[in-house]
């Protein structure tokens, strides 16, 4: 195509044409044709994959879900506390959007099971594999999204200005007065219409599915700033591409410094800062944990406040508030009243250790998320991951939840056979379906958008910042006002 730019034309229509040609050389370049075709079909793909598999994991969530109270419900007639030793499992409801970025679901346990006397840990993480994606790796929405459409973008962008520098275009185009602003503009709007091209059938099959599927608002509005994030994300590629392309002196300089930046700051950088994050702020083993947590609870954590001097120093409290002298002369059953006390004294030493746990996962966290300033594509994975409903934030808040109703369940039959028993003796206070319909089914609400926009501030910050800095750097290669 040659070109060609009369002087009646103003800037505006200047800009448009040289957008028009670079998505039509896309079109023409069989190439970038076929680039673009595979990409879009893997998406397509992967997105109808991930919302079949995340409303499967959903089913079945709810259906382990149900199975679990009526096992609770029709466990048959026990003494209270044991049925609290039976305990429930607690499934993590599958969010609506886990299928664009599954973030920790397969490395995290889905359930978490709800007993007397222990806090557990989320067990059964997924196992099953995609089909047909599963047989190629973990290809999913997200990873194509993170890793695969900046390489478009660079085969795309990498010679916009470098080849037409090269065959002597450029200057042809220089010396019919357009001006580099004009074609730095334009070349940017062109990149970017192909691209916008290639992702609006993605963008409106995930707004049908959800649709569909009975998405709320929130979930939408959720699926609308994912959009924004990656949009920002791409752009930030579809800059610094064009920049490159600007100012290397060849295409081929223009392409291996794309493709080495592509490499580090999606390849190098993120494990290395996962590395340093567990460096700085190293996590116990599980059996390390749980032995810690036991001593505590049998010892008190400062080793000095024993199990059996605090049951002894309790049953000498409440022999006293009721002025009796043996626990059999007392109006309420001891046994559960010393079985709620060492649930309390157990609940502290959880909150204390849980806590300690937490905090290092978290600053773990925050030291990866400081690698966002060199690589943008760790700014767009924890936003991703966040929006998705996937991340750590919603994994803690789960467990934050799923505990509140094991204390709340122990407490509740740990009263019953407080103040409904006939006799000090165990095995005599026996209870029914009546007690067990008094626990109500466990029910979990995720955290809502604004407590998740929150916990993003500084990823989202980490993108904008990125975002103006191509801008900056279009900006500057636009206003040189000679070829370097």
């Amino acid at each position: 195509m040659s070109w060609s730019f009369p002087e009646r034309l103003t800037g505006n229509s200047r800009v448009g044409r040289i957008a028009v040609h670079e998505i039509r050389s896309v079109a023409r370049d069989g190439t970038l044709r076929l680039a673009s075709i595979l990409l879009l079909v893997l998406l397509l793909a992967a997105l109808l994959e991930g919302i079949r598999e995340s409303s499967e994991l959903g089913e079945e969530r709810a259906a382990a879900q149900e199975v679990m109270r009526h096992q609770w419900l029709e466990q048959g007639e026990k003494n209270p506390h044991s049925a609290a030793h039976l305990g429930i499992y607690a499934f993590r409801p599958a969010s609506t959007l886990t299928f664009a970025d599954p973030g920790l679901n397969p490395h995290v346990g889905e359930a978490i099971w709800l007993e007397a006397h222990y806090q557990n840990q989320p067990v059964y993480r997924p196992t099953r594999g995609r089909e047909p994606l599963g047989r190629f790796g973990d290809l999913t929405f997200s990873r194509i999204l993170q890793h695969f459409l900046p390489l478009l973008i660079i085969l795309l962008a990498f010679q916009v200005f470098a080849r037409e520098r090269e065959t002597g275009i450029l200057a042809q185009l220089l010396a019919t007065g357009t001006s580099r602003r004009e074609l730095v503009i334009g070349k940017l709007s062109g990149v970017l219409g192909a691209l916008t091209l290639l992702l609006l059938p993605v963008v409106g099959l995930a707004t049908v599915l959800l649709l569909s599927r009975g998405a709320e608002m929130e979930e939408m509005v959720r699926l609308g700033l994912l959009g924004l994030a990656y949009a920002a994300y791409l752009a930030v590629w579809v800059l610094i591409s064009t920049v490159l392309s600007v100012r290397a002196s060849s295409g081929r300089m223009a392409l291996v410094a794309l493709l080495s930046l592509w490499i580090v700051q999606g390849f190098i950088l993120p494990p290395a800062a996962a590395e340093v994050s567990r460096a700085l702020h190293p996590l116990p083993s599980a059996q390390a944990f749980d032995a810690q947590v036991t001593r505590d609870v049998a010892e008190g954590v400062d080793g000095h406040n024993p199990l059996a001097e605090r049951t002894l120093q309790l049953r000498d409290s409440i022999l006293s508030e009721y002025g009796v002298d043996q626990v059999e002369d007392l109006p309420l059953n001891f046994e559960g009243v010393a079985l709620q006390a060492g649930e309390d004294f157990s609940n502290q030493v959880f909150d204390l250790r849980f806590s300690e746990l937490w905090g290092r996962i978290e600053a773990q966290n925050r030291v990866q998320l400081r690698a966002a300033s060199l690589s943008p594509y760790l700014a767009v994975r924890s936003l991703s991951m966040a929006l998705s409903g996937t991340d750590w934030f919603h994994v803690r808040d789960f467990q934050v939840s799923a505990e509140e109703y094991r204390r709340s369940l122990v407490e509740t039959m740990n009263l019953a056979l407080i103040h409904e028993f006939e006799s000090q003796s165990y095995g005599d206070n026996l209870h029914g379906r009546e007690t067990w319909e008094r626990v109500p089914e466990f029910e979990y609400t995720s955290p809502t958008l604004a407590a998740v926009l929150r916990s993003q501030g500084e990823a989202a910050a980490w993108l904008a910042a990125w975002l103006l800095f191509g801008l900056l750097l279009s900006l500057g290669v636009s206003l040189r006002s000679s070829d370097s």
